[in-house]
Order: structure tokens, then C-alpha cells, then sequence
């Protein structure tokens, strides 16, 4: 077992960015479980702190300051300007806004600029949230008045119209909370094909590059080992670093869940041990179609990126597009989200789907590992 042996030798020099990955991983996924919350906030306005001074003193800029305040806190400006700009800049205010002399009767004439003056702190964005809803008010205060309503009217209308507000809620993507398969560990696997990717690529294919070399190819050939026995030992190196890379994430999960797994969740660990399958077909294709560590950076980050976004690893399959899920199924992370959805009851949960879904995603490893053997004797023939 001297290429097995040698196979470690070189996978100990090319570990460390499979191993932050798997520890920034880790780390998330507890952190994540630890504050994770079954129930929801509701939508809240972010409330600003004003200071308004009101040059006007009309009942129409007075009817604007009580508008305002239904939405927003104002409190009195200091009359030390300085003291103002020092809240300002230290976030005690979050806007000066001043209503000009002349507004009522600019409004009247259908003037809706330079009505107000406004200071900020630089790219605040209090100050552009407060303008435009101000531009609002003006906006339809005017847009009524040209109706044939008058002021009085108008400014009535445009409060009643931008007191409504819109309910807004949360999409519960998760139907229900599965003691088998909870939020929280759905989650966990969700999420691990990206890591999964990323660490086994990055680690894997420079190791097989680095055996796969033309020095290392003629002297393997002038000693008494077979070429079939040397990449036989390739294989089983490769497959058991993945597998202790596996049983450390499987290990972890049976942290987060709070003790082994059961029922349901062990459809999820035989999922993500295929996936992991498919993930060393990937990176033993990658190390024999070239040998350079650049490019395989690069196909590190467009594959784990790429899936993340394409099948569901990052958005929810439910709410992505036809057109963005036709790409997705072309990729083997599509069809374990497939599964992983039917889990945690974002899908109906169908035992013939789900079965097809295992095999199309094995079907994605066998091709590539095929792929990546014809390749790698065709590339020994030719030396």
C-alpha cells in the first residue's frame, strides 16, 4: 500500500483550506442553532429621531408635523446649532429638517420645491428615507389640488392615502417543526453541499494532481507496482479522506439535533453521503482534466457558487424561477435539495421521488468518475 501511504503524505500538505472551511462550517452551524428562533418578529417602520422647526406656522404645516410624527419621533432643536450638529454625529438625532416660511402658500400655487431644508450626517440614509416621504406628501397634496379638490381637501386625502399601510409578512417556509427533522438540522444539511464542494475539491484534486504527475507516472511504471493497483489505491485514499471529512459533519449534526438520528433524518445522512460521493467523482474529474492549482481554485468557487445559487442551496427552490430551476436540474445539488425540501416538508414528501432523486443524483458521480477514468487512460496511453 506504498502509493495509499504516499497518497496521505502529500494530502497532509494540502489540508489547511479544507480545514478552515470545515471549521468556519462548523462554527455557523452551531452558532445558528444556538439562536435560532422557531417564531418570527413582525415588520416594524425604523422610527427616526427629528428635530423640526416649523418657519411656516400654518395649519397646513402644522397638519404636516402631526403626519410626520405619526411615523417618526420629533423632538425640539436645540438652540445652540452646535449642540444639534454634535447629536447629529453622535446619532442622538437622525435628522434636522425645517419646514420654510411660505409653504402653505407654495402648495396653494402647486410649488412643491424648495420647501424644506434638511441637515444630515454625510450618505445618511435618515435623510433621503425622510425627503422622500415628505416628496410624497407634496406629490399628492398637488396631484389632488389638480383633481379640483381644495387645499384643505387635499391635504386630508394624501394623509388618509399614505396612512395605509401594507400587511407584511413572513413566508413560513417551513410548514411544520418535525421532531425527526427539525428547522434547525434541515438547515445544517441544506447548506452542506457548498461546504462539501469547496472542501473536497480544494483539498483532493491538488493531491491527485501532485500523484498524477509524468515523474511520478514513469517511476511508478519502472517498479513493480501495477498500474491498476496504483490508481485502485488513488481511489481508496480519495475515498476515505472523504469519508472522515463526512463522518465529522455527521457527527456535528448529531450535536445539533440533540442525540442520534432517527426516522426521517437518516434519509438525510444517506443523502449527503451520496452527495459527498458525488463530490470526489467531481474532484478527481477536475485533477485529470488539468494541473494547475489556479484552475482549480477557480472551478472551486465557480462549481460551490454556482450550485448554491442555481439549486437551491442559498434560495429557496420555492420561490425561484422556472427558467433558474431548468439550469438546476442540470447540476447534481439540485436534486439533493430536491430531497432535503421533501424532508423538512417544504415538498410533499413522495417515497418514488424521492428515490428517483437518489438516483439521478448518483447517476451525476458515476458519470463523471467514468469520465475522469477514460480520461486519465487516455492521457497515460499517450505518455
Amino acid at each position: 500500500m506504498q502509493v495509499f501511504k504516499a497518497f496521505f503524505k502529500v494530502l497532509r500538505t494540502k489540508l489547511t483550506m479544507a480545514m478552515i472551511m470545515m471549521a468556519v462550517f462548523i462554527f455557523i452551524a452551531v452558532a445558528y442553532a444556538r439562536t435560532s428562533s422557531p417564531t418570527q418578529k413582525a415588520f416594524e417602520d425604523s422610527r427616526l429621531n427629528i428635530a423640526l422647526t416649523d418657519n411656516d406656522d400654518t395649519p397646513e404645516s402644522r397638519s404636516l408635523i402631526a403626519f410626520i410624527g405619526q411615523k417618526h419621533n420629533i423632538v425640539d432643536p436645540d438652540p445652540d446649532m452646535d449642540r444639534n450638529i454634535d447629536r447629529l454625529y453622535y446619532g442622538h438625532l437622525d435628522c434636522m429638517l425645517t419646514i420654510k416660511k411660505g409653504y402653505a402658500e407654495a402648495l396653494k400655487e402647486g410649488r412643491t420645491d424648495d420647501l424644506f431644508e434638511s441637515k444630515r450626517m454625510h450618505d445618511s440614509y435618515a435623510n433621503i428615507y425622510i425627503l422622500s416621504r415628505l416628496d410624497q406628501y407634496v406629490g399628492g397634496v398637488r396631484a389632488s389640488m389638480l383633481s379640483g379638490s381644495s387645499l384643505d381637501e387635499a391635504v386630508s386625502r394624501t394623509e388618509e392615502l399614505l396612512s395605509k399601510e401594507a400587511k407584511v409578512s413572513y413566508a413560513d417556509l417551513n410548514t411544520r417543526d418535525d421532531p425527526e427533522f427539525s428547522r434547525t438540522f434541515s438547515n445544517y444539511f441544506q447548506y452542506m453541499p457548498y461546504i462539501l464542494i469547496a472542501s473536497v475539491i480544494s483539498a483532493l484534486s491538488p493531491v491527485l494532481m501532485a500523484m498524477q504527475r509524468r515523474e511520478i507516472r514513469y517511476r511508478t511504471g519502472c517498479s513493480c507496482i501495477r498500474s491498476s493497483s496504483y490508481f485502485f489505491q488513488l481511489i481508496l485514499g480519495s475515498t476515505a479522506f472523504v469519508a472522515v471529512l463526512w463522518l465529522i459533519y455527521m457527527v456535528v449534526g448529531i450535536f445539533l439535533k440533540g442525540g442520534m438520528y432517527e426516522g426521517k433524518a437518516w434519509f438525510a445522512v444517506l443523502n449527503s453521503l451520496v452527495f459527498s460521493f458525488v463530490c470526489t467523482a467531481m474532484a478527481i474529474l477536475i485533477a485529470t482534466l488539468t494541473d494547475n492549482s489556479r484552475v482549480v481554485s477557480f472551478l472551486t468557487q465557480i462549481l460551490s457558487l454556482g450550485m448554491s445559487f442555481f439549486c437551491g442551496i442559498f434560495v429557496p427552490l420555492s420561490i425561484m424561477g422556472e427558467g433558474i430551476k431548468k439550469i438546476g436540474r442540470l447540476l447534481p445539488a439540485y436534486w439533493y435539495i430536491s430531497i432535503n425540501d421533501m424532508l423538512c416538508g417544504r415538498e410533499t414528501l413522495e417515497s418514488s421521488k424521492m428515490i428517483s432523486c437518489f438516483v439521478i443524483e448518483a447517476l451525476f458521480g458515476i458519470v463523471m468518475a467514468g469520465a475522469a477514468l477514460v480520461i486519465s487512460r487516455y492521457s497515460r496511453d499517450r505518455i
